[in-house]
Parts: structure tokens; sequence; C-alpha cells
């Protein structure tokens, strides 16, 4: 079942409305870090969990701190 947001997220999402864009269907923030962007993938809670132990073991069990 879905989760839904509330309105604290739904707050936060709209006080970063300008810093979304969409590349290919997938939806990406725009992080700046040390005067450069980045683009960061925005993942619904819902597939977390799958795509974590996915990146984990398809690579070879590299750590927590590398797969984060």
């Amino acid at each position: 079942m879905p989760r839904y947001t509330s309105r604290r997220e739904d707050a936060t999402m709209k006080r970063h409305f300008k810093s979304f864009t969409m590349r290919r269907g997938v939806l990406y923030k725009t992080l700046k870090e040390d005067d450069q962007e980045k683009q960061q993938l925005v993942l619904p809670e819902v597939y977390r969990r799958e795509v974590l132990q996915g990146l984990h073991n398809d690579v070879g069990h590299p750590g927590r701190e590398r797969t984060m």
C-alpha cells in the first residue's frame, strides 16, 4: 500500500520545487556542493530498500558507506 506524504513533506517539496528536473522520465534534485552542481536521484521510499539491496549485492558487498 502506498504511503502518502504529510503536509510537512509537501511543504518541503514545494519549497525546493525549482531545484527538481526530469531527465528521461526520472526525477532529480540539483544540489550545489563545493561550487559544483550535482544531480541527486529522487527515489520514492517504497523502492529504497530494493534499490539499496541491489546496489549492495550486485557490486560485491562494498560496505555501507560506499553503498550509500
